[in-house]
């Protein structure tokens, strides 16, 4: 290490705290919200619907990292792979805010309609979005930092 070189760890540290906790803040910030008023932790405490505009933010944001990223290099293959990891983040993106969409056209549906078919969709989308984009995201977020160094901005 370089005199006044900060270790490859510290950034590591604030990128994960720049591109995955600010993120997903508003969706732990409301599940507390709901917590403390409901005072029991129950599968409504977490909003599926809060947790998808929150990927889509997460995707966002280390879409735009890796765009930035790739004006540094200088490798041809390498500023491909980039970009194309840039479009996979950008899909997530798109598919988390139509999730998001859908939630909420169907969670306020069937508060005034009590259709069977909405409910059913919204708890497809719930587990969806619970149990394969949230794990999917932050392990793909976590390789994609690691692989290609990448290093907190503000936007």
């Amino acid at each position: 290490m370089k005199n006044g070189e900060r270790p490859e760890k510290y950034h590591r540290r604030n990128w994960l705290i720049a591109n995955i906790t600010f993120p997903l803040l508003p969706f732990f910030l409301g599940g507390l919200i709901r917590l403390i008023l409901i005072k029991n932790l129950c599968l409504t405490t977490f909003s599926a619907s809060d947790l998808a505009i929150c990927l889509a933010l997460l995707s966002l944001s280390i879409n735009q990292n890796l765009l930035r990223n790739v004006r540094v290099l200088e490798n041809e293959d390498k500023k491909a792979e980039t970009e194309s990891w840039a479009s996979v983040f950008l899909l997530f993106a798109i598919v988390s805010l139509v999730l998001f969409g859908i939630m909420v056209f169907c969670s306020s549906s069937v508060n005034d309609l009590q259709l069977n078919m909405l409910e059913e969709t919204l708890n497809y989308c719930e587990l969806f979005t619970f149990f394969l984009m949230f794990p999917l995201l932050i392990i793909l977020s976590n390789r994609i930092q690691k692989t290609f160094k990448l290093r907190a901005t503000i936007w």
